[in-house]
């Protein structure tokens, strides 16, 4: 009796799989380039030294999880993700990647510039996590919000309108690199302007080398 009822249990469960589609919030996923694989862009130093970006992946997949209880499937989810990376002639690389937001946690930009690297969350606008050879750092997530349990002090900041040779960019995300400061060396990244559809359009190193789309 008790394992025919057991066995009625699995195949309810079995029966009841709940099935589910994570998109990015539309206002986010113009952050993504339209760029294909071998297009390219041009930054240009302040020594008048050009740098050619061309794009080498350009990946667009939905990422399969699945959870239950007792070994048994009770629901699936699938989850929009986009990764995009360039690499210059001179072997800079740079790569940013989307991934949408399933609860709690909003959509998830990741850039990376050569060996900097920051997670920033679009729901709670804060920097998840931050990657770099001197260091290693992530918040935790709870159901009330990311802990403040690891102190981060690179900034993000999103501003509307940013011009870089007389060019206008809208909606441009600029980071800072406040961490590990006493560790940093004369190529090490500051500074990067990312604009939504057109990717990286700015970035200054701890020398204060600038770099600018042109």
């Amino acid at each position: 009796m008790n394992r025919g009822i057991a066995f009625l249990l699995l195949l309810s469960l079995i029966g009841c799989v709940k099935e589910e589609t994570i998109n990015f919030d539309s206002e986010n996923k113009d952050w993504i380039t339209s760029y294909e694989i071998g297009d390219n862009f041009i930054m240009k130093d302040n020594n008048g030294i050009s740098h050619s970006f061309s794009m080498t992946d350009n990946s667009y997949y939905f990422s399969e999880s699945e959870g239950g209880y007792f070994f048994v499937t009770t629901h699936k989810s699938n989850t929009e993700y986009h990764y995009q990376n360039f690499t210059s002639n001179y072997g800079t690389q740079f790569s940013l990647s989307l991934t949408a937001g399933f609860e709690p946690f909003g959509d998830d930009i990741y850039i990376k510039l050569d060996n900097i690297g920051f997670a920033y969350d679009f729901k709670y606008q804060t920097i998840s996590r931050i990657d770099s050879p001197f260091g290693y750092l992530s918040k935790t997530m709870t159901d009330k919000g990311y802990e403040n349990n690891v102190t981060i002090n690179s900034t993000v900041e999103i501003i509307d309108s940013y011009i870089v040779n007389e060019s206008q960019y809208l909606e441009v995300l600029h980071f800072t690199f406040k961490d590990y400061v006493e560790k940093c060396e004369a190529y090490t990244v500051k500074e990067i302007f990312v604009a939504k559809k057109y990717g990286l359009i700015k970035y200054i190193l701890n020398n204060d080398l600038i770099f600018e789309r042109k």
